[in-house]
């Protein structure tokens, strides 16, 4: 019993910390939108991300999304 209740809190621990990594660490740009990245070292960088997932460090990068579609 005590090996089983190991194990499942070594499970809930990977996957508490699998949710931390994508909800910190990844961000998304919805299709019909474009992303920048402001880095607090470098300022902003020249690479325009186009939708899907892409990856991030928290205290360092900002992310700014843009709307690409047009408007009748």
């Amino acid at each position: 019993m005590e090996t089983f209740l190991d194990r499942m809190l070594k499970a809930g621990g990977g996957v508490l910390l699998t949710g931390v990594f994508m909800t910190q660490f990844v961000f998304v740009v919805d299709g019909g939108h474009r992303a920048l990245k402001m880095d607090a070292m470098r300022g902003l960088q020249p690479t325009v991300y186009g939708e899907g997932m892409h990856f991030r460090i928290p205290i360092l990068h900002k992310i700014n999304h843009f709307e690409i579609r047009t408007r009748p």
